[in-house]
């Protein structure tokens, strides 16, 4: 779990850096070995077993293929608004806020629709384990986000 972590500051990190600023090879060599060890880590975290993992892991695949565009239209949002340093004009909030919730709904859409398809994989126990990761980890990521990100002005 404690490589879980370190792969989500590491994320935040590389995904909100402004577009001008420059990454260390060191962090995104790190942010590289992680991110090829994500599965690892979450089927580490679910404490599926292998039969389990088996079954989980191509709709854990299709979740994250659908999940991606979601996520990357977050973080497009956020280095928008990083990038303006929180000035903007009132068209500009108009549309952060227009966003914010469409990315909102988009992720509500996209786990209600895998709810059903995870409960058909493994256990109830386990989908709930997922979820609640899931939460987790975006909490950490929108926690660590948040210190980085002015308030709108």
């Amino acid at each position: 779990m404690r490589k879980l972590v370190v792969f989500l500051v590491l994320f935040v990190v590389v995904a909100v850096i402004p577009v001008g600023a420059q990454v260390s090879d060191q962090t995104i060599l790190t942010y590289e070995v992680l991110t090829e060890d994500f599965d690892a880590l979450v089927k580490e975290a679910m404490a599926l077993t292998d039969e389990q993992w088996k079954a989980f892991e191509p709709v854990f695949d299709d979740y994250k293929a659908v999940m991606h565009p979601v996520f990357e239209k977050r973080i497009n949002l956020i280095k928008e608004f990083v990038k303006k340093q929180g000035v903007l004009t009132d068209a500009e909030a108009r549309a952060a806020l227009a966003g914010i919730l469409e990315i909102e709904q988009d992720e509500w859409l996209v786990q209600r629709d895998f709810q059903k398809e995870f409960l058909e994989v493994i256990p109830a126990v386990k989908a709930l384990r997922f979820w609640q990761i899931e939460n987790r980890m975006m909490l950490m990521l929108l926690s660590s986000v948040a210190k980085d990100v002015p308030l709108a002005k």
